[in-house]
């Protein structure tokens, strides 16, 4: 709790301060996460937990939804001409993405699994450099090396054996899913993962 007190004294308004405490408070749940998901998996398995996941998680948005946006619900809804390219990003994105999560998770260590995932910036650059969208500097270029670097350093071991590195082979590939399928995403839909 100290921490809390120390952070909030750093940040002047009460908007600054519930921003930070917010945005610790994101922190804490995301890493946590991996854990209890790594927990729940050992005990339901992969195809259990997703099925429960994919049933329950558009009733919670939806609710929501009709919270956030009370009597403007059809506001909510993303434009016509979005519809189809909204539909295959959830179902393309979302859906592969959260099933390589949860399946690289039961393969390999929260703890490895959510560095691994936090490697979607660095895919995302990657693939606008090669698509031409984004021209590397020489700083973006050190430190895009260097995280790499770092999770390869981390789990190196994990990536000499054959067994070991096919279960790091889903925690990659889900960044790189989430990274590729982001450029398809359209700038007038407000839903963005």
């Amino acid at each position: 709790m100290s921490l809390l007190r120390a952070a909030s004294n750093l940040a002047g308004t009460s908007v600054e301060r519930w921003s930070l405490i917010a945005a610790l408070a994101t922190m804490a749940v995301w890493g946590v996460n991996f854990t209890v998901v790594k927990y729940v998996l050992e005990h339901t398995g992969v195809g259990p937990f997703l099925f429960i996941r994919y049933l329950v998680m558009p009733l919670l948005g939806l609710a929501l939804l009709a919270v956030v946006y009370r009597r403007h619900l059809p506001k909510s809804w993303p434009q016509r001409e979005d519809l189809p390219r909204f539909v295959a990003c959830g179902l393309v994105g979302h859906t592969a993405h959260v099933g390589l999560v949860t399946w690289g998770i039961s393969l390999s260590t929260p703890f490895s699994s959510a560095l691994v995932l936090t490697s979607g910036p660095l895919f995302t650059l990657l693939i606008l450099a090669f698509a031409g969208a984004e021209k590397l500097r020489g700083r973006q270029i050190a430190g895009t090396t260097f995280a790499f670097a770092g999770i390869v350093i981390r789990d190196q071991n994990r990536f000499i054996g054959h067994d070991e590195f096919l279960n790091e082979v889903f925690p990659v590939a889900a960044p790189l899913d989430g990274a590729a399928t982001g450029r398809q995403k359209s700038s007038r839909c407000p839903y963005s993962w």
